[in-house]
């Protein structure tokens, strides 16, 4: 579940809707960020959305930390120079 708003109406009723979320766990910080078209009458009385019923959904999510550090690829001269100099 995540909590979420309305940042656009769209000509034809749609709404654009956006919500973002940030997750710490071991040294490691994540962002949740969702993004979609939602029609209105898909909006429940508990004023939720149904994430099967956003079309156009866009999910990203960026992670920052050690995890990302250690698994981040560096270019092939940056690694043959690191097997070069550390010993």
């Amino acid at each position: 579940t995540l909590g979420g708003e309305v940042v656009d109406v769209l000509p034809n009723g749609m709404l654009v809707i956006q919500a973002v979320r940030q997750v710490s766990f071991n040294q490691q910080t994540q962002l949740i960020r969702l993004r979609g078209l939602v029609r209105p009458d898909d909006i429940s009385a508990q004023n939720q959305v149904l994430s099967t019923t956003i079309t156009d959904l866009e999910l990203e999510v960026v992670g920052k930390g050690i995890i990302n550090d250690y698994t981040y690829r560096q270019n092939p001269l940056v690694r043959f120079l690191e097997k070069i100099l550390i010993f």
